[in-house]
């Protein structure tokens, strides 16, 4: 598969889930899946239309197997929110737990990383005096 047409099949895969047409992006993510099994974006896309339709055990085994792909930016952030997400769905609210704390973790850090402060996000009650 070119370049592109991976683009324009990803790009249509998340229209369709934008649009909450999830059994669409099913089919158009599993043939990408199919077609480029290591594409991580491509997985956590699919986890993702698979939590939305209810395929959780699926969702759960997709991410288990990125589990030792090395993620980075946005696609690390997505990985453990997601996680956190399937995580609850199963009934396992500790690991999902960790998993949020996980991604709040790296949110903050991004945060710090582009100057902000956590005082800056989060003020103190009652606010600054005039």
């Amino acid at each position: 598969m070119e370049h592109s047409q991976r683009e324009f099949l990803l790009l249509l895969g998340y229209l369709y889930i934008r649009y909450a047409k999830y059994d669409e992006a099913l089919l158009v993510l599993q043939g990408m899946k199919g077609c480029l099994p290591n594409d991580s974006e491509i997985a956590i896309a699919l986890a993702y239309a698979c939590l939305r339709t209810e395929r959780i055990h699926e969702a759960y085994d997709i991410l288990q197997a990125l589990e030792l792909t090395p993620l980075h930016g946005k696609q690390e952030k997505l990985f453990f929110l997601l996680q956190s997400r399937i995580l609850w769905a199963l009934g396992r609210d500790a690991a999902a737990r960790d998993a949020l704390i996980h991604f709040l973790g790296i949110e903050e850090r991004e945060l710090r990383l582009h100057g902000y402060q956590k005082q800056w996000l989060f003020p103190k009650k009652g606010g600054a005096k005039s």
